[in-house]
């Protein structure tokens, strides 16, 4: 599957379109753009550095995209936004998607989930090691026979 950019179309396929033209104009400041596009970006970013924190896995060098594997995650992600600043409650339903949400990210930091790679994958970034201590023994300085004692 290939990495896609997540848009606030795709928003409306994870709800009603009246709720999301809602959260997305409802409330705002004289001069305020849409904060859906700063949720999505949040989004996109957080889903990005949980896939990156397994070491197996290469994200999209686009740092705009996600798997498409994650798409219906990530919008489940913007809309919780959205809805908590509009201070609107979640569901029974949201909040445990919210819950399954949370494990599978955390899964897929763990690698426990293969995530798919993209056409167009950086090189994961090479991390620069430390030397471990060089540790020696003590080189004695007297042996038992240069010891006086009974």
């Amino acid at each position: 599957m290939p990495w896609i950019a997540i848009t606030p179309e795709d928003l409306n396929d994870t709800k009603l379109a009246p709720l999301m033209s809602a959260l997305r104009t409802a409330v705002l400041a004289e001069g305020q753009s849409d904060p859906v596009s700063t949720y999505i970006t949040n989004a996109v970013n957080r889903t990005r550095r949980m896939i990156s924190a397994c070491r197996t896995n290469q994200v999209d060098a686009d740092e705009t995209t996600v798997p498409e594997s994650l798409k219906d995650l990530v919008c489940r992600m913007v809309v919780r936004a959205a809805k908590d600043r509009l201070e609107i409650e979640l569901t029974q339903t949201e909040q445990e998607a919210w819950r399954v949400d949370e494990r599978e990210l955390t899964r897929i930091s763990n690698c426990e989930i293969p995530i798919e790679t993209s056409a167009n994958s950086e090189a994961p970034a090479v991390q620069a090691t430390q030397p471990g201590p060089k540790i020696s023994g003590r080189k004695k300085r007297f042996s038992r026979e240069q010891q006086e004692g009974a």
